[in-house]
Protein backbone atom coordinates (compact mmCIF):
# COMPACT_ATOMS: atom_id res chain seq x y z
CA UNK A 1 0.00 0.00 0.00
CA UNK A 2 2.83 2.65 0.64
CA UNK A 3 4.56 1.43 -2.67
CA UNK A 4 1.15 2.36 -4.24
CA UNK A 5 1.47 5.69 -2.55
CA UNK A 6 5.12 6.32 -3.21
CA UNK A 7 4.13 5.27 -6.41
CA UNK A 8 0.98 7.31 -7.21
CA UNK A 9 2.04 10.69 -5.49
CA UNK A 10 5.81 11.24 -6.62
CA UNK A 11 6.35 10.17 -9.63
CA UNK A 12 4.08 12.05 -11.94
CA UNK A 13 5.54 15.03 -9.65
CA UNK A 14 9.02 13.85 -10.30
CA UNK A 15 8.04 13.67 -14.40
CA UNK A 16 6.07 16.99 -14.14
CA UNK A 17 9.32 18.67 -12.42
CA UNK A 18 11.91 17.04 -14.96
CA UNK A 19 10.04 17.99 -18.12
CA UNK A 20 8.80 21.44 -16.59
CA UNK A 21 5.97 21.58 -19.16
CA UNK A 22 3.01 21.19 -15.99
CA UNK A 23 1.99 23.86 -13.77
CA UNK A 24 1.80 23.65 -10.55
CA UNK A 25 -2.29 23.63 -10.66
CA UNK A 26 -1.89 20.32 -12.52
CA UNK A 27 0.04 19.02 -10.76
CA UNK A 28 -1.72 19.53 -7.40
CA UNK A 29 -4.62 18.10 -9.76
CA UNK A 30 -2.73 15.01 -10.52
CA UNK A 31 -1.26 14.20 -6.97
CA UNK A 32 -4.87 15.15 -5.98
CA UNK A 33 -6.65 12.14 -8.56
CA UNK A 34 -3.74 10.33 -7.39
CA UNK A 35 -4.79 10.81 -3.41
CA UNK A 36 -8.49 10.17 -4.21
CA UNK A 37 -7.48 7.15 -5.97
CA UNK A 38 -5.47 5.42 -2.88
CA UNK A 39 -8.36 6.47 -0.19
CA UNK A 40 -11.05 4.94 -2.46
CA UNK A 41 -8.59 1.89 -2.75
CA UNK A 42 -8.47 2.14 1.09
CA UNK A 43 -12.03 2.24 1.88
CA UNK A 44 -12.72 -0.77 -0.76
CA UNK A 45 -10.12 -2.96 1.12
CA UNK A 46 -11.75 -1.72 4.89
CA UNK A 47 -16.02 -3.08 3.21
CA UNK A 48 -14.34 -6.13 1.90
CA UNK A 49 -12.44 -6.71 5.63
CA UNK A 50 -15.54 -5.93 7.36
CA UNK A 51 -17.91 -7.63 4.95
CA UNK A 52 -15.70 -11.05 5.42
CA UNK A 53 -15.70 -10.60 9.02
CA UNK A 54 -19.00 -10.32 8.71
CA UNK A 55 -19.15 -13.84 6.61
CA UNK A 56 -16.57 -15.63 9.44
CA UNK A 57 -19.01 -14.31 12.50
CA UNK A 58 -22.55 -16.00 10.67
CA UNK A 59 -20.53 -18.79 9.99
CA UNK A 60 -19.71 -18.90 13.54
CA UNK A 61 -22.80 -18.54 14.79
CA UNK A 62 -24.50 -21.12 12.74
CA UNK A 63 -21.72 -23.78 13.90
CA UNK A 64 -22.07 -23.08 17.51
CA UNK A 65 -26.32 -23.26 16.75
CA UNK A 66 -25.18 -26.87 15.31
CA UNK A 67 -22.66 -27.81 18.07
CA UNK A 68 -25.57 -26.89 20.61
CA UNK A 69 -28.37 -28.77 19.20
CA UNK A 70 -26.08 -31.37 18.60
CA UNK A 71 -25.58 -31.33 22.55
CA UNK A 72 -28.86 -30.48 23.27
CA UNK A 73 -30.02 -34.01 21.25
CA UNK A 74 -27.24 -36.15 23.06
CA UNK A 75 -28.04 -35.05 26.45
CA UNK A 76 -31.64 -35.76 25.68
CA UNK A 77 -30.72 -39.17 24.40
CA UNK A 78 -29.29 -39.96 28.04
CA UNK A 79 -31.71 -38.26 29.96
CA UNK A 80 -34.90 -39.76 28.47
CA UNK A 81 -34.43 -43.07 29.70
CA UNK A 82 -32.91 -42.01 33.01
CA UNK A 83 -36.29 -39.71 33.90
CA UNK A 84 -38.35 -41.93 32.29
CA UNK A 85 -39.63 -38.98 29.71
CA UNK A 86 -41.79 -39.89 26.89
CA UNK A 87 -41.57 -38.12 23.54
Amino acid sequence: MKKLLICTLIVPMLFACATERKSIAQINAERNNAQAYVTTESLEQQRMQRQNELEESILRRQQDRMENQSTREKVDTWLTPILGIQR
